[in-house]
């Protein structure tokens, strides 16, 4: 029990809350209730939500006002062909103003992933208690190819449009990749780089490969030492990606065989140097197009020697397994990643780590505000993998990049989320938590779960601070989470290559745009929340500005008077749980919190 009080009764028992997690967790309700002096609230107005991805259901309600007014300007889908494209790219097809954008309909590509994303940035408040962040902000969807090229394009363009309109912008990548140095220089980065300026950002996902096996590193000891790596994957096309230090070299050799006969489809037995340019390829031993090879350079941009080992398998019945070494001079380190279908296998010389696995396009960038996962929801197992509540999701990546950056920039909340699903995607109609109906169609909120979903609430938290201030850069959105993300033990005893700054404060960070960054628009709110009360399973309460004295009074929901408590000098931050307080008595329970200036009432359902 905490010196600074005195409690009347001890308690013991477990409660849980009356509100979404992931709203609560990211504080996203006092900022979007706060308003501006023209009585405006800050939910993302006169600022662009862009959203590169793929299977969009076009007339899901997240998309209409709650007056029936449609959001989405603009669609590009870049798989159409019958298109000519848009006024700077000549492939796919555009979809200019809500009517057009409506007659679409939906995207060539299948599954809810980009209608999952933008209703968690920025869906609409139409009868469902899933909604999105920056339910007043404008929407350019752009249903993508997935190859790295027609991404970037997809992020130009919504930029573009934006500066067309004179509106700042933030563009959401749920999307990633394993093949590129992971340092910063990929084409790709390089390109956001130039990109990104003042009201104009990217939020992209940190990925989910923490556990799954797809990085290994090898620091050589011996001269000659070697790193082995063996990996196994099925049908199509797949990789493995190997990349050293600067100035230094390795070498490189391969077999590939089938794992089923343990014929072998690929061999080449001399070590090839990772420093020069060129590649050795063969046809595999299978027909119909197979084709392995290596293919080694030294990049021009990061002077790192890299070598990439590559098959195609076009027969489902032929598994392929590699078996490569890497072999470098002592001191030097490798760092090596799998992607297709691939994973590596485990082969007990502890090369395989959780480190390093942020992704390519959504997780390495400079300019690129990557986002972690934590877990919100109370759940014990999801599939195969076990949760601990408000704890991270193991699955998300970590840092740090190659070059020793950290990353991810913060942590947000993307264990099971509920938001929008395509009524076309059958299996997660299956699944849905909700229903709406709008104009005699039925659309559909089902839970999904990844960094996928962590990305899109930071984007439209993003959008609440550029509707504050239109001019942020990357720089000020990375001050304001390193000043305002929140630091519970967790984090504090966690690795900041795993939670970057913490979890994000969407209230808080919207108060350090008020108070920090010149021209923003101020609030007419003068007396800001006091306190909050969070968490599930431990009703904890936590104090969100310094306060001399606050007095705590809990009933029954009969009236009947629990207990009362006082405490003194509480600093911002300070948290303290409920059951530490008062006992509980099953069913509804109510707080009242008397400060000097005003009083806040919570309520909550005790279970046993």
């Amino acid at each position: 029990m905490h010196s600074r009080f005195k409690a009347r009764m001890p308690s013991c028992s477990k409660a849980i809350l009356l509100m979404d997690s992931a709203r609560q967790s990211g504080r996203i309700d006092l900022a979007t209730a706060s308003l501006s002096q023209e009585g405006i609230p800050f939910r993302g107005k006169g600022v662009i939500v862009g959203i590169v991805d793929v299977g969009f259901d076009l007339l899901h309600p997240v998309f209409f006002t709650e007056n029936g007014t449609y959001r989405v300007l603009r669609f590009w889908d870049q798989n159409r062909k019958q298109g000519t494209g848009t006024a700077r790219f000549s492939y796919g097809k555009e979809f200019v103003g809500a009517e057009n954008v409506l007659l679409a309909e939906r995207d060539s590509a299948e599954g809810s992933h980009g209608t999952h994303v933008s209703g968690i940035a920025a869906g609409s408040r139409t009868g469902s208690p899933y909604f999105g962040v920056a339910s007043d902000a404008d929407l350019v969807l752009v249903s993508t190819s997935l190859e790295e090229k027609d991404i970037l394009d997809g992020v130009c363009y919504i930029a573009d449009y934006a500066r067309s309109v004179n509106k700042p912008c933030v563009i959401n990548l749920s999307i990633g990749g394993r093949l590129g140095p992971h340092d910063g220089t990929s084409a790709f980065d390089r390109a956001i780089d130039s990109l990104v300026g003042p009201g104009v950002l990217v939020v992209g996902a940190a990925g989910n490969d923490a556990i799954g096996k797809h990085h290994a590193t090898r620091t050589f000891v011996l001269p000659a030492d070697t790193l082995q790596l063996r990996s196994t994957s099925s049908e199509g096309l797949c990789y493995v990606d190997i990349w050293g230090e600067a100035e230094r070299d390795f070498r490189v050799r391969a077999t590939l065989k089938n794992s089923l006969t343990g014929e072998t489809l690929f061999e080449q037995t001399k070590l090839i140097d990772a420093a020069l340019d060129t590649c050795y390829e063969d046809t595999l031993n299978l027909g119909k197009g197979g084709f392995a090879g290596i293919y080694v350079e030294r990049d021009s941009f990061n002077n790192r020697p890299h070598a990439t080992v590559a098959c195609y398998v076009p027969q489902t019945e032929n598994r392929l397994r590699y078996l490569i070494q890497a072999v470098g001079d002592a001191s030097t380190s490798v760092h090596a990643w799998v992607a297709g279908g691939g994973s590596f296998d485990d082969l007990g010389d502890g090369s395989l780590t959780s480190d390093h696995t942020v992704m390519e396009i959504g997780g390495t960038g400079r300019s690129t505000i990557t986002v972690g996962m934590h877990v919100t929801k109370k759940v014990t197992t999801y599939k195969t993998t076990t949760y601990s509540l408000y704890d991270l999701n193991p699955d998300t990546s970590r840092g740090p990049t190659l070059d020793g950056r950290r990353k991810p920039d913060v942590s947000a909340p993307g264990s099971l989320v509920v938001s929008a699903v395509s009524r076309f995607d059958a299996m997660s109609c299956a699944a849905a938590l909700d229903t709406v109906s709008r104009e005699g169609t039925d659309f559909f909120y089902a839970c999904n779960q990844g960094t996928s979903m962590a990305a899109p609430l930071v984007t439209g938290v993003v959008a609440l601070w550029l509707q504050a201030n239109p001019d942020l850069t990357v720089t000020d959105v990375r001050e304001i989470l390193d000043a305002t993300s929140w630091q519970d033990l967790r984090v504090n005893m966690g690795d900041s290559n795993a939670w970057g700054a913490g979890k994000i404060d969407a209230f808080a960070g919207l108060k350090y745009v008020w108070s920090h960054f010149p021209n923003s628009i101020e609030t007419t709110q003068e007396d800001f929340p006091m306190l909050e009360l969070y968490s599930v399973l431990h009703p904890t309460l936590r104090f969100l500005q310094s306060v001399p004295r606050v007095s705590i009074v809990a009933y029954r929901a009969d009236g009947v008077k629990l207990g009362s408590c006082d405490l003194l000098d509480i600093e911002r931050g300070y948290e303290i749980k409920i059951e530490e307080i008062f006992p509980f008595v099953q069913g509804l329970t109510i707080l009242r919190v008397f400060t000097s200036r005003k009083v806040q009432n919570f309520k909550f359902f005790n279970i046993h």
